[in-house]
């Protein structure tokens, strides 16, 4: 059996089986499925942790391969990168502050213009920032995972 979800979001599968004989297995735990929106389009998410946020970021390859410029070139990375951030998390409704925005930046950058660019394949990429907050004050990002779309 095969699904395809035509709407970006976050979907839980649960599947039973059925064998010849009519017999019914129970139904399985869920798996959740993030999708991501046609062709690696941009998008911007944000959850509650029980240590902070986390953040989940699809970059297309166009905004990927214009980050990895930002880093290789230097200067004020972080600022142009937390702007990036900034824009795309508004676009999808999440107003960032600039710490937090500046702190993802942070954690995207450490992760090397040559991983991004590698992780890239054409089609973009996918990252998830958990950001470790002390009385809502966000203090440490990491970069958890990444990879292409």
């Amino acid at each position: 059996i095969t699904h395809k979800w035509m709407k970006p979001g976050i979907y839980y599968v649960k599947v039973i089986a059925i064998d010849k004989y009519g017999m019914v297995s129970k139904w399985s735990e869920p798996l959740v499925v993030e999708i991501n929106g046609p062709d690696g389009k941009n998008g911007f998410k944000e959850e509650k942790w029980a240590l902070g946020h986390v953040y989940t970021i699809y970059l297309d390859h166009q905004h990927t391969q214009e980050l990895i410029k930002t880093i290789k070139k230097g200067g004020v990375v972080v600022s142009a990168v937390a702007a990036l951030i900034a824009a795309i998390a508004a676009a999808y409704g999440i107003p960032l502050d600039p710490v937090t925005a500046a702190k993802i930046a942070v954690a995207i950058i450490s992760l090397g213009a040559a991983t991004l660019d590698l992780m890239d394949r054409g089609r973009g990429v996918y990252l998830k920032i958990y950001m470790l907050e002390i009385l809502g004050t966000p203090v440490y990002p990491i970069a958890s995972y990444i990879w292409s779309q």
